[in-house]
């Protein structure tokens, strides 16, 4: 995926990617928030990446803490891997978030999805690897 433009630059652009819960299967947000622009911004707010749980479960290491990412320029890989209760998203291969859930076994493999906010993207390729 490659960030083309911000439509804001006050921090309201994002991206996700997302399962959608089933029955007996928590869903999953991954993905980028607050992204900011080269306009001046207050100085704690940065961009963060995260992945959060639906059910929410704060239970488990790290889960919902927001870790600041900032978007490069140019492509990049930016890829979800779901194994049982756990998620990770990792970025051109560098892990950046994780989550895992206390309250099912398993997370959803779907309907999968990738949502935005105030953000021109460019996608050039989707894959959906089952292990």
């Amino acid at each position: 995926m490659e960030i083309v433009r911000l439509l804001s630059q006050t921090g309201a652009s994002s991206f996700d990617i997302f399962a959608m819960k089933a029955p007996g299967k928590a869903g999953y947000q991954a993905g980028v928030s607050n992204i900011l622009g080269s306009a001046p911004h207050p100085m704690a707010a940065h961009p963060q990446a995260q992945i959060i749980l639906d059910p929410f479960d704060y239970s488990g290491l790290g889960n919902g803490l927001p870790n600041a990412y900032y978007p490069r320029s140019g492509w990049h890989t930016y890829r979800v891997e779901v194994r049982g209760n756990e998620a990770i998203f990792l970025v051109d291969g560098a892990q950046i978030s994780s989550a895992n859930s206390q309250q099912t076994n398993v997370l959803s493999n779907g309907p999968l999805g990738l949502s935005s906010q105030m953000i021109v993207l460019r996608v050039s390729s989707v894959r959906i690897l089952t292990l």
